[in-house]
């Protein structure tokens, strides 16, 4: 039913071109690059529609399968943006595209092999990869060492089993397909000791924001593929200990950084029939935070960190992207697993708190580092920008 629903939607389009194999001229399909088919050159010259339909000889009939737009033309071929909503069947190589002007506006043939382009058009109307969604939930498996100048406050900062729960967000635009947002989550519990070798659990949340600028594919037959980023990230760090031998805390960071991944297929890849797992991408982000601020918690503190406090981190990454085409709905996820550090280092000014009737007073101008070292692995959904399209110039 919904095919012939299609057919019905495609068909006016083909009357209005006057559409007839023999004397339309039709172009042959030759290949396909994320969602860009491309045509072969014809030899006469011609005149075409910016519009082109997609139809699938057999014998003397004909199935029309899609509609696309004619782009632009590159490397001697004619490069077609294919209406994603009009797909009944995928144009495959062999199949025909129909170009839809009228036949009597043609010039006679001539033999300069020279495709006149549509007008006003010098590039792809879409982006090599479209918009998506994506959400996964994964597991971290690291451990946390800190130090201080004076050797003693916070020196109980060790997590050797560091083991928290992520939670990822991405949304890149369909109708501005540069911009994406980002969003991680890492939550947990850890088992840590005081000063008096009281065990107990300790708290860390941490929350990072991204707005990414992602280019266009370049290098190695267009698979390398440079972003920039504006980051913030938000820590909160939460022990029942009441001295300062391990301290609750604040920390935030506003900072920038880039992504450089070499990718082999796009982020929405479908395959042209059946179920598939298939290598993405892999990747190495990093990031850097010129000025930290953290501020103490509770009736223990250092003073507070800013200016000369700063923080970077790295994470290298892989993706391998499934297909399932017999679940509804829901048929794109993706695998990631990875490995990352983050350091920062922090310089306190101002008035120190120590505990009160305590054997020790926290020093003035007190230096301090933390530092991070981690594998995750993570399993996510991922959709078409179904929002984006609606927003999207037609």
């Amino acid at each position: 039913m919904g095919r012939l629903f299609l057919v019905f939607l495609l068909w006016p389009l083909a009357a209005w071109g006057q559409l007839d194999l023999q004397q339309a001229k039709p172009l042959k399909v030759v290949g396909e690059q994320e969602g860009i088919l491309q045509l072969d050159l014809p030899k006469e010259k011609m005149r075409v529609s910016p519009f082109v339909l997609f139809v699938r000889p057999s014998g003397p009939e004909f199935e029309i399968i899609a509609r696309g737009k004619i782009a632009t033309v590159q490397n001697d071929k004619v490069l077609v943006e294919l209406d994603r909503t009009s797909i009944i069947k995928y144009p495959l190589a062999g199949d025909l595209a129909v170009p839809l002007g009228t036949p009597k506006d043609w010039p006679k043939d001539s033999e300069s092999p020279i495709l006149e382009p549509p007008p006003q058009t010098t590039q792809p109307l879409i982006p090599p990869d479209p918009g998506f969604i994506a959400l996964s939930y994964g597991k971290v498996f690291g451990k946390l060492t800190s130090g201080a100048s004076d050797s003693y406050t916070n020196e109980y900062k060790d997590i050797p089993q560091y083991r928290p729960s992520q939670i990822h967000f991405a949304w890149y635009f369909e109708f501005f397909w540069n911009l994406g947002v980002e969003y991680e989550s890492w939550s947990g519990s850890f088992p840590t000791s005081t000063y008096y070798h009281d065990y107990g659990d300790s708290l860390e949340d941490v929350s990072i924001i991204s707005i990414n600028y992602r280019f266009r594919r370049y290098w190695f037959a267009e698979r390398l593929r440079p972003a920039l980023r504006l980051v913030s990230i938000n820590s909160s760090f939460a022990t029942l200990n009441k001295d300062e031998a391990l301290i609750s805390s604040n920390a935030s960071a506003m900072g920038a950084g880039g992504r450089l991944s070499f990718e082999w297929l796009s982020p929405v890849w479908a395959p042209t029939k059946g179920s598939a797992l298939r290598l993405q991408q892999i990747f190495l982000d990093a990031n850097f935070f010129p000025t930290v601020s953290v501020e103490d918690q509770g009736i223990i503190g250092r003073g507070t960190a800013g200016a000369g406090s700063q923080m970077y981190d790295l994470k290298l990454a892989v993706q391998a992207i499934a297909y399932v085409h017999w679940i509804p709905l829901i048929r794109r996820y993706y695998i990631e697993a990875g490995y990352g550090q983050r350091s920062a280092s922090y310089k306190f000014a101002g008035t120190t708190r120590s505990e009160e009737g305590g054997s020790y007073t926290i020093p003035e101008n007190l230096s301090a580092r933390e530092n991070y070292q981690w594998y995750y692995i993570s399993l996510g959904l991922r959709f078409e920008d179904y929002i984006g399209l609606l927003f999207k110039p037609r």
